[in-house]
């Protein structure tokens, strides 16, 4: 193929490794591999398991099968690997750590798990918060009354790392099982952390045992198969145990990882391309775009096989030798309009230069959090010079939600309920060697137990802790999340509204041991419920410059909080004293006018997530209606009214906001 090429692919399932390797297009000319319109293309890890069933029994039947067995999908839904306590990817509850997982126990030691029983009752304010029940789960480990010997342990016992390990010995109606302390077989990293962190007393007193934060679960055994949608392989036996769902036991098994590898190529297109069961690789390429792609469960472990690394994601990887050679030139890939759902492991890791993910969505991300401690349910830390833009981002396990490099701009995402599966963390991370030339603006965090954004350290606690210099949070919306959390120096933070958080909303770090100075950083026009000194108490006086802050009730002050409408209120206090500022300012992340009004996330075909909500009630009479655009609409019809087959058209307009009404009843449902 030449510059200017386009390869149109007609509809199918394509089950072959799809491998590119030194082929260039130009800046003008990219090559062009696209799904031929009107038509659905799939890059398919899976293929069919012809195997024949029997009746086992307790509902289970078996079939002699090879493996290995890393992914099944049951009439195209995926199945779950058989595990205790039970938990379901449909239902989200593989994401309730309290819930789903098993508490450890005070008296656990590194080595030796001993299972706890979580105290009925035990639940902070809100189901976002750590230490609350989704689900409340008090069957224990010795009332199963098995014997989960050579079952795999996925424990949380590092805080914001975890580890799978195979049980060594447990017994019948035992609360204790041990597991190995060799972690060879997590990766160097992982193996590495293990002997830093947990193995250490004095982490292991602090975390575990007066911390509360170790949790477990176990799966791949047989004693695990109980519920519907589950299944087990016997590896040493050649036995594949299934619990079926309801219908024909049609049974697709993943058996290639990568449906898409990429090498030493530049300026290729991909578009409209749909992932199945596998994940996209590119090594050492330039100018990649995927357009309108889309992956379902692309990642997948292989802890069945002995193997207890986190999994290959899809991936923008570089050689060193690469990216020295790139002197100030950039790799230029770009991430448009794609999603990522179902990703046990980070939905995508870029290592490039002046990269762009835009317009995306990720949701589902993470569930076992088998990583190298340094990562991100969406890992970029490696990069330099990164859009995040306009991005939507829900429901994902690791400590990190977002986790981006050197000279970032962070813009415009909607990010919810993140880090629900480890402890410590942030939902926008910004490591302390990254922070120069990072700007987070205009984003939403929330819905998580986890900082909402971050501007990290390093040795903690040492006279050798380091810090960054010189960020930038601006205009940003925190609502139901920790703290914002400001480590380093010369910082600039401004216009955010942040309210909700338990203890301090925003917090301008004033330890140095903790790598909080400030001493240069402008705190300005912020709408908050508190700002303080520290992270974890208020009224400690906040260091550097600061003004035109206004702390106290932020919801009294809002138009509707309840539905995300963060306009000050025209009669508000923090109006007129924005207003009555020398000189004038805007206070918080945005001023009353809605045509003004920023609604960050990916962008539909149609316009989407209306401002009210539908199905509001108890409207005031002046409600504006706002939404946020679609991709490409140039002019929105308008219609309203009580019941969807009852609508009235209110007007054609080219504003994405429109006051309703004087007749809105607030006793009615719109």
């Amino acid at each position: 193929m030449k510059p200017g090429d386009c390869c149109l692919i007609r509809k199918g399932r394509y089950t072959e490794l799809l491998e590119i390797e030194q082929l260039h297009g130009t800046k003008q000319l990219p090559i062009t591999f696209k799904a031929w319109p009107g038509e659905t293309v799939i890059l398919d890890g899976t293929r069919p398991l012809q195997l024949k069933w029997e009746k086992w029994k307790d509902g289970i039947y078996r079939a002699e099968a090879s493996g290995p067995v890393k992914q099944l999908f049951q009439n195209g839904r995926y199945l779950m690997p058989a595990r205790w306590p039970n938990a379901d990817i449909y239902d989200e509850s593989v994401f309730d750590l309290h819930g789903r997982w098993r508490k450890a126990a005070a008296e656990s030691t590194f080595g030796v798990m001993i299972d706890a029983t979580p105290k009925v009752g035990d639940q902070k304010r809100a189901p976002w918060m750590e230490g609350s029940y989704v689900s409340q789960n008090t069957q224990t480990l010795s009332d199963t009354g098995k014997d989960f010997t050579g079952a795999v342990a996925v424990m949380n016992i590092g805080s914001w790392l975890s580890w799978a390990q195979t049980v060594g010995q447990h017994d019948p109606g035992s609360q204790r099982f041990t597991y190995s302390l060799d972690f060879e077989r997590s990766g160097r990293a992982m193996a590495r952390a293990a002997n830093h962190f947990p193995k250490k007393t004095e982490f292991w007193r602090k975390k575990i045992q007066k911390g509360g934060e170790g949790y477990y679960y176990l799966e791949r055994s047989l004693e695990c198969l109980d519920s519907p949608g589950e299944w087990f392989y016997n590896r040493s036996e050649g036995w594949l145990y299934l619990m079926p769902r309801d219908g024909e036991i049609k049974l697709r098994s993943r058996q290639i990882d990568c449906g898409l590898r990429v090498r030493q190529s530049s300026h290729l297109k991909f578009e409209g391309l749909r992932l199945f069961a596998c994940y996209a690789s590119f090594s050492d390429c330039l100018s990649m775009t995927l357009d309108a792609c889309h992956f379902n469960f692309p990642s997948a472990t292989a802890l069945g096989a002995g193997d207890m690394r986190r999994p290959e994601v899809t991936h923008f990887a570089y050689s060193k030798k690469f990216l020295e050679s790139m002197d100030q030139r950039g790799t230029d890939n770009r991430v448009y309009n794609c999603s990522f759902n179902y990703c046990n492991g980070p939905a995508l890791s870029m290592s490039g230069i002046n990269d762009v993910v835009e317009n995306c969505q990720f949701y589902a991300i993470d569930w076992m959090c088998l990583g190298n401690g340094g990562e991100g349910a969406l890992n970029f830390g490696n990069s330099r010079g990164m859009v995040f833009r306009r991005n939507t981002v829900d429901l994902t396990g690791n400590s990190e939600g977002v986790r981006v490099g050197s000279r970032s701009l962070v813009e415009y995402n909607h990010i919810s309920r993140t880090g629900l599966l480890q402890h410590d963390g942030s939902a926008i991370n910004v490591g302390v060697n990254n922070i120069e030339g990072s700007v987070l603006r205009r984003n939403w965090v929330r819905d998580t137990a986890k900082a909402a954004l971050r501007f990290d350290s390093a040795n903690m606690g040492s006279p050798d802790v380091r810090y960054g210099h010189r960020g930038a949070m601006i205009e940003n919306v925190c609502w139901n999340t920790q703290q914002v959390k400001v480590k380093g120096d010369g910082h600039q933070i401004i216009g955010n509204t942040v309210l909700g958080s338990p203890r301090v909303d925003v917090g301008i770090l004033d330890r140095l041991l903790a790598g909080g100075i400030n001493t240069q950083t402008l705190t300005a026009r912020n709408l908050a419920g508190s700002i303080s000194g520290a992270f974890h108490k208020q009224g400690i006086p906040i260091p550097g410059k600061h003004q035109n802050n206004w702390t106290g009730d932020v919801g009294s002050q809002l138009t509707n909080v309840n539905n995300f409408d963060f306009r000050p209120r025209q009669d508000s206090e923090v109006h007129l004293a924005g207003r009555n500022a020398q000189p004038s300012c805007q206070i918080g992340a945005y001023s009353h006018d809605p045509a003004q009004y920023w609604i960050p996330g990916h962008l539909s075909e149609k316009a989407s997530m209306p401002i009210p909500r539908s199905g509001s009630k108890h409207l005031d009479p002046n409600t504006v209606l706002m939404w946020r655009p679609s991709l490409k609409a140039k002019s929105y019809l308008v219609y309203w009214g009580e019941k969807p087959e009852r609508l009235v058209r209110l007007q054609k307009t080219a504003q994405c906001y429109l006051i309703l009404p004087k007749t809105t009843s607030q006793s009615r449902c719109y």
